[in-house]
Order: C-alpha cells, then structure tokens, then sequence
C-alpha cells in the first residue's frame, strides 16, 4: 500500500477529487427536489415549539406541522418573550 505522502503528490489524485466533488455537488443541487409544503401567499399555520431563542428585539422559534419552519418575531420590549419549549402556537403570516 502506497504512503499517504506519495498519493498527496499526483495531481491525478486532486483531479479526481474535485471531480467527485462536483458530481456529488450536481447530484445535490439539480436532481435531488425539495419543494416546500405550503405555498406562496397568506397562511394560518398551528404548530408546537421546539426551540425559543431570546434575543434584546426578537424572538427565533423554530416549530413543527407538516414541516420544521423557523419564525423570527420583533418585540417592542424584552418583557414580552413568555413563550417555552412545548407550547401550541397558532401563527399567521406570509
């Protein structure tokens, strides 16, 4: 078996390398399809929390329905950040 500091030294080696790289990454990109759930427009969506994160002006809440789905809420004030691992929220949007 060949050392690894002989393979390192083809460019044959980086080549195949970056070519496998691409494949993968075409693979990836073009025929793999995620298409979301819902569609475009307004939605009223109900859904537990799985993480809250508080920040100074907002809130992060990732929720599960169908599909995990992030929201991102601004405050007015810090004081309003009440909402906890588990709640049920029914959200509305776009």
């Amino acid at each position: 078996m060949k050392k690894l500091k002989t393979i390192l030294q083809y460019n044959a080696f980086y080549l195949l390398l970056i070519i496998i790289c691409l494949l993968y990454t075409f693979y990836k990109v073009i025929v793999i399809k995620y298409n979301a759930i819902y569609e475009d427009g307004p939605i009223t969506l109900l859904g537990k929390v799985k993480t809250v994160k508080c920040y100074q002006d907002k809130i992060s809440i990732i929720i599960k329905n169908k599909e995990l789905i992030k929201l991102d809420y601004y405050l007015s004030n810090e004081d309003e950040c009440n909402i906890e691992v588990g709640d049920t929220l029914n959200v509305t949007g776009e």
